[in-house]
């Protein structure tokens, strides 16, 4: 395991992966926008994250970078190594269970 909770760790670099099918990689991101003075403790049934890598075989046009909206309870919590060597704490998601790219 690694040092993420909710996480295993992989020990495989994220740019010495060729992902396959239709999955994708996301980083969550979990500083979200929120009124003045209200703190998001937790997301709720769908969350933001970034997209970092995506399979041969995914049908919408997403790319590296994007922010997309998806369901919070899909897929498999992982870490991979990053260009600097640190854990980065990823989702490897099902392309489906992506709801909608964020345009902002």
């Amino acid at each position: 395991m690694g040092k993420f909770s909710g996480y295993t760790s992989s020990g495989v670099s994220l740019d010495g992966m060729c992902l396959l099918g239709h999955w994708v990689i996301l980083k969550e991101v979990w500083d979200r926008p929120a009124p003045a003075g209200v703190i998001l403790l937790q997301p709720k049934n769908t969350t933001i994250g970034e997209v970092l890598a995506v399979g041969a075989r995914v049908e919408e046009a997403l790319s590296v970078g994007e922010r997309v909206l998806f369901e919070e309870w899909m897929g498999g919590r992982w870490t991979f190594i990053g260009e600097d060597g640190t854990e980065i704490p990823c989702l490897l998601i099902a392309e489906e269970n992506i709801r909608a790219r964020l345009l902002d």
